[in-house]
């Protein structure tokens, strides 16, 4: 269920070891407004789906959904947060912002907030897209 409260924190599914975004999400580039994600609960071997058609799915859930099985998810290596951000899958546009504004390490990128981010220079929703599309695939995100 989607709490009216959602709180970045308590625990909710985007924290939680069993929950990775949807492959179909990763793709998709929200409107601005939006402030959520659809992923996967595995926390459960994934259940029948149109026996007929004879593939199974995972729970889906939205990122501030909870429930009582909550696990934080394990933290990042050092080896992951001391990556140069021209790691990233980022365009030349974005990559050129967090240079100017001296992130050079995904460590560095995670203590920004969006906000922070936003504030620079030819960075826009585009390249905050980006940068969070990228850190979810690490299992990482923007500071609160």
């Amino acid at each position: 269920m989607t709490r009216p409260d959602a709180d970045k924190s308590k625990e909710q599914c985007e924290d939680c070891r069993y929950w990775t975004l949807s492959e179909d999400y990763r793709e998709y580039k929200p409107p601005s407004w939006a402030n959520y994600a659809i992923g996967w609960c595995k926390r459960y071997p994934p259940s029948k789906y149109m026996e007929q058609v004879g593939f199974s799915i995972h729970h889906e859930t939205e990122n501030d959904d909870w429930c009582g099985e909550f696990k934080a998810k394990d933290k990042p290596s050092d080896e992951i947060l001391a990556r140069s951000v021209r790691t990233m899958n980022l365009s030349v546009r974005s990559w050129k912002a967090l240079k100017r504004a001296e992130v050079d390490t995904i460590a560095k990128l995670t203590e920004k907030s969006e906000y922070d981010l936003l504030c620079q220079r030819n960075f826009g929703q585009t390249s905050l897209w980006e940068v969070k599309k990228n850190l979810a695939d690490l299992g990482l995100r923007l500071k609160d």
